[in-house]
């Protein structure tokens, strides 16, 4: 819990303060989670709509990820965005926990896509993988997370989860 000092309003009863320290820090930790968050929504959007657009024009599925990142970048910019433009249905804990969660679900994918090898663990879809360094290797190598799509978009879930899980830790309104 915060501590708290005492303070006269205006019609000169007393009230008490959250101290102002943590205010400050949580109001920049919480803009710093949204931030993020939309930036990673933003580059979610920059490489799966176009993606999207022309699969649903050819009317194929060969890759589910860009309807994926559209639809789960839609609710997770709603859910931020709600946060701040009608609070009184956006709970401040609920969007957090779904927003760290999205963030979570985002980076697992990204892992399980390229440890899988490229999709190979989705029935249907002809995966291959990189058997000149192993997927582990390719992971982490200038291939893949070293990209700067990649790197961006991960960095940027990375910063909201740690934001987000702050946030939830510490408290805050339901």
């Amino acid at each position: 819990m915060s501590e708290t000092r005492p303070s006269t309003r205006s019609d000169g009863t007393a009230e008490e303060l959250p101290d102002r320290q943590e205010s400050i820090a949580r109001r920049l930790v919480r803009i710093i989670g949204v931030q993020f968050g939309l930036v990673a929504v933003g580059l979610h959007f920059t490489w799966g709509l176009p993606r999207a657009l022309v699969y649903f024009e050819t009317g194929t599925l060969a890759d589910p990820r860009p309807y994926l990142f559209v639809a789960s970048g839609i609710a997770v910019t709603l859910a931020l965005l709600g946060l701040y433009m009608v609070p009184e249905y956006f709970p401040e804990r609920g969007v957090f926990a779904f927003a760290a969660v999205m963030m979570t679900v985002w980076i697992g994918g990204y892992i399980w896509w390229h440890l899988g090898g490229h999709g190979g663990a989705i029935p249907g879809v002809d995966g291959y993988g990189h058997p000149e360094l192993g997927n582990v290797a390719i992971l982490f190598s200038d291939q893949h997370l070293f990209q700067p799509l990649d790197f961006a978009t991960v960095s940027s879930e990375v910063i909201a989860i740690t934001a987000y899980l702050w946030l939830l830790a510490t408290g805050g309104s339901s």
